[in-house]
């Protein structure tokens, strides 16, 4: 009986095991592949500002669709409890005004100067939310 069990088996533990070999792969590369996209579209403003873009909502909305594949891609490896975290930073990311959830709105990127203040402290304003909403999402890839 056992001699026959094991023949059919094997070929079953075998498809099983090579099944359980490429998630494993791609559960650790999912990551990676997230984090260079992330990097690749934004890295003249993150982690450290080089060049800031001149209109803020036509960079963003440029960087838009390849970091919505990322995100779209990388959402199916990201553990079901979770993914609530991970949405809502995507969404605090692209949208000024999540609770209305709006299309892309990036005013909480843009800088301007209000009672007296200099350029320099517009920019920091500017700055902080975007470092921010960009640091929620990065525990989710590193």
């Amino acid at each position: 009986m056992i001699q026959t069990i094991i023949p059919i088996l094997c070929p079953f533990i075998a498809i099983l095991g090579g099944f359980a070999y490429v998630r494993f792969n791609d559960y650790y590369a999912a990551p990676a592949k997230f984090r260079i996209t992330v990097i690749a579209e934004i890295c003249s403003i993150y982690p450290t500002i080089n060049n800031w873009p001149q209109s803020e909502e036509a960079f963003f909305k440029s960087a838009f669709p390849d970091l919505n594949v990322a995100v779209a891609e990388f959402r199916y490896f990201v553990p079901s409890y979770r993914r609530r975290a991970f949405d809502y930073a995507w969404l605090r990311y692209y949208c000024t005004y999540p609770e209305q959830n709006t299309n892309q709105i990036y005013h909480h990127y843009t800088a301007f100067q209000d009672n007296g203040e200099t350029a320099s402290q517009a920019q920091e304003i500017r700055n902080r939310p975007f470092h921010s909403n960009v640091s929620k999402l990065s525990p989710f890839f590193m």
